[in-house]
């Protein structure tokens, strides 16, 4: 079974924010069947960081059992991109 996971913050359009999280939730969803099979005995799972617009800012995924859990691979990515751009 994949589990999604949303890390959902107040958008302030109630438009924007149904489309966002439909959108959001695909994505992790896609984002977990990756790795099916491969986080055992754990689900797998996708995460999706949004913005307050709704705009996703990263993806991330169990990828193995023993290692970081979607959410903070999806917060590590958004802090890797944050970085690299502040150094750009």
């Amino acid at each position: 079974m994949v589990k999604p996971f949303l890390m959902a913050s107040p958008i302030a359009n109630s438009k924007i924010h149904e489309k966002a999280m439909e959108m959001a939730m695909k994505l992790a969803l896609s984002e977990a069947q990756r790795f099916i099979g491969a986080t055992s005995p754990n689900p797998p799972v996708g995460a999706a960081l949004l913005d307050q617009e709704g705009n996703v800012l990263a993806l991330g995924a169990h990828r193995r059992a023993g290692k970081p859990h979607a959410e903070i691979c999806a917060l590590d990515l958004w802090h890797a991109n944050n970085h690299f751009r502040a150094g750009a």
